[in-house]
């Protein structure tokens, strides 16, 4: 019985390091496509600021 109670802790506590590592990597993950549309929305003004200039020649 005490072995079952060892087995299952041990179990449980592998469960939960695999957890944060997961919610670690989906947060780097969340983290990078933020950046990335950050960036999107840099280069979307960009080219719209290059748009008005070759209307403008």
């Amino acid at each position: 019985m005490e072995n079952e109670l060892i087995d299952m802790r041990l179990a449980v506590s592998g469960l939960l390091e695999t957890t944060a590592v997961h919610q670690r990597n989906f947060n780097t993950l969340v983290m990078e496509i933020r950046n990335m549309r950050a960036d999107m929305v840099q280069i979307q003004s960009e080219i719209r600021g290059i748009q008005m200039d070759v209307q403008g020649l």
